[in-house]
């Protein structure tokens, strides 16, 4: 893997928000067309207003800044080691009314779903509530196991899970038996259990596969189809 570039091609600053001091994202390309946004919000990147407006700006910067960057693909992930993200603040969400959910949450969550390049969540720690509906909105997902959990925990302080919470997981979670442990039981999961094909997602083992070695796996996967089905034909 090459060398992560440590010079940002930008920092979108996160305003100080309620409670929340702010914080930023810096935007780097450690490899070519691989644009890494690294959120910091400390203690545990809450999506507050401030904080899903800024992920918004940081999107549209990578995708509208014409030449300078060529399309390629977007990874987010934690400059904190603990978490990914911990989710909504409910005080700042309930003082913010309707707005904080059309205009960031739902807003971001959609952007994520319609981008035009692939997104890769790389969590590096817990994604609890809404930090883990953020990640189950990008179109792959990357965990360490032995370093973070997946929870829906809205159950343990009495929060509803809105339809618009819910449907991404109905989609992207087949398995009924981990969706009903989910909601219903706030179970501490592995990222293993949640791929939408019931096969296990990427662990992290360097969090970017090299060109060579993705090559390498699509020849194998191929040629495991191919005796798999003596009658395929390429």
């Amino acid at each position: 893997m090459a060398t992560p570039n440590p010079i940002p091609l930008f920092t979108v600053p996160i305003p100080a928000c309620d409670n929340h001091p702010g914080g930023s994202i810096t935007i780097t390309e450690p490899q070519p067309q691989v644009y890494l946004l690294t959120i910091h919000s400390p203690p545990d990147n809450r999506l507050t207003t401030a904080c899903c407006q800024s992920l918004l700006r940081a999107l549209d910067l990578v995708e509208f800044s014409g030449p300078l960057l060529a399309p390629g693909c977007v990874v987010t992930t934690s400059s904190l080691p603990k978490f990914y993200s911990n989710g909504l603040d409910l005080t700042h969400a309930a003082a913010r009314g309707d707005t904080f959910w059309t205009d960031s949450l739902w807003a971001l969550y959609r952007r994520l779903l319609t981008y035009p390049m692939p997104t890769v969540a790389w969590m590096n720690g817990h994604a609890f509530a809404g930090g883990l509906m953020l990640a189950m909105h990008h179109d792959y997902r990357v965990m360490n196991p032995a370093r973070g959990f997946c929870c829906l925990n809205e159950l343990d302080f009495g929060a509803p899970l809105k339809p618009a919470m819910s449907a991404v997981f109905r989609v992207k979670v087949p398995d009924p038996r981990v969706y009903r442990e989910m909601v219903l039981e706030a179970k501490r999961e592995c990222l293993d259990l949640l791929d939408s094909h019931g096969r296990e997602e990427e662990k992290d083992r360097g969090w970017v596969r090299g060109e060579e070695e993705r090559k390498a796996r699509g020849k194998r996967e191929v040629e495991e189809w191919v005796k798999k089905d003596g009658k395929a034909k390429l």
